[in-house]
């Protein structure tokens, strides 16, 4: 299944999911408030690539920064749009690997759940580093691979979608990330002409897959009481949030 269509499928839940007394639920809030203070306050032009249903730049746009964002499910994009009305025509589909916005536009780009689905990094990466003004930030997210949860995750769902074949379930298995990893994003960044200026884990959580879907409350405090400064980032962070500045 295509992310296009996975989100399109799930836009409602993803976007419910922001509220819910979950893990998945805390880990969205997490990532998101770690993103917004790394931003800051404006003024400037901001681009979300892969905006989903537009929390993020509801926020940023509250904090004096002229918005704009792209993504690739319509259904993504009616939720931005009924949040950010005034921002309707600047909340664009469109795939990260071609952005519909001229060389140098924006002062910072986010793109955070994005990267790890694209189905070519280095075009992707390419993309958000030429709309980018010189001495602009990008700030994306990939998942941390060396977590407890991410690890049990990736036993998980193999197992599910070995499940829904043998069931013929009508609800298809999510679509498998291209594995992109940290270090290899570095990369892409330094031959883009930028560099890493922050690493910061965040999104923690210490209750592995599917425990968390049965105790979803608990998982979610204890998530909660993990989050700030935990020597054990490496271990149970999921998200890792690396900020970026343009040469």
């Amino acid at each position: 299944m295509t992310p296009e269509a996975l989100f399109d499928r799930d836009a409602s839940w993803y976007d419910a999911a922001h509220d819910s007394h979950s893990v998945d639920g805390h880990a969205l809030r997490a990532r998101l408030e770690t993103v917004i203070r790394r931003v800051g306050s404006g003024p400037g032009d901001l681009l979300d690539a892969g905006m989903g249903p537009g929390r993020l730049l509801e926020r940023l746009a509250s904090r004096d920064w002229t918005v704009s964002g792209v993504d690739l499910s319509e259904r993504m994009i009616e939720h931005a749009r009924r949040r950010l009305p005034q921002h309707a025509n600047r909340l664009l589909q469109a795939p990260v690997e071609a952005l519909p916005f001229a060389d140098s536009t924006f002062d910072i780009v986010v793109a955070t759940g994005v990267l790890e689905y694209v189905s070519d990094p280095t075009l992707a990466v390419g993309e958000l580093v030429r709309v980018l003004r010189p001495a602009g930030r990008l700030i994306a997210s990939l998942p941390n691979r060396r977590s407890i949860h991410v690890l049990s995750k990736r036993a998980y769902y193999p197992l599910v979608r070995a499940a829904k074949r043998a069931l013929a379930t009508e609800r298809p298995a999510p679509p498998r990330q291209n594995g992109l990893t940290p270090d290899a994003l570095e990369r892409l960044l330094r031959h883009n002409g930028l560099d890493a200026i922050a690493f910061e884990r965040t999104s923690f959580a210490i209750v592995p897959t599917p425990l968390d879907l049965i105790a979803s409350r608990t998982a979610a405090r204890a998530a909660d009481a993990l989050e700030r400064g935990h020597r054990f980032g490496r271990l149970l962070a999921t998200q890792l949030v690396i900020e970026a500045r343009r040469r």
